[in-house]
């Protein structure tokens, strides 16, 4: 049965919200819109301290370079598609997480204890995000965002 009513417009990609009043359906899918960036943004300021924490000991530790590398990736891939479907919400929030990840990984390379490898998270993360921008170059849109 189709959504009729004040819910159909709050409808587009094809959701049944019909066992939600109009109002909270809208209150609902506003927040959706508004909460992922500022909960991107506040994930993403979540490593200061652990940064901190490198600058005040001087070292890294054992601790590993991954999550780093993973949210340079990560928020290149979300900026992509982004990008790619016109969704400012999903762009602009990571293009903070990138400058962000990027500062991470240049104080993890300053702080870095000498037995801790930083290149092969690297090289990973500049493979996966090369071979992203190769194929959204060449590819039709559609098809970069399936690939994404």
């Amino acid at each position: 049965m189709p959504v009729t009513g004040a819910n159909a417009a709050l409808d587009p990609d094809g959701f049944n919200l019909r066992i939600v009043p109009s109002s909270i359906s809208w209150v609902f899918l506003s927040s959706l819109r508004i909460l992922p960036p500022i909960t991107t943004q506040i994930l993403t300021l979540a490593p200061l301290t652990t940064i901190k924490k490198f600058k005040d000991e001087g070292t890294t530790g054992k601790a590993t370079p991954l999550p780093f590398a993973a949210m340079l990736v990560g928020g290149f891939l979300w900026g992509i598609y982004g990008r790619l479907t016109n969704d400012m919400t999903l762009m602009l929030p990571n293009v903070t997480t990138i400058g962000f990840a990027c500062y991470y990984l240049v104080m993890f390379a300053r702080y870095r204890h000498p037995q801790t490898s930083l290149s092969l998270h690297v090289l990973a993360a500049f493979v996966v995000i090369t071979s992203v921008i190769c194929a959204t170059s060449v590819l039709p849109v559609e098809d970069a965002i399936d690939m994404i």
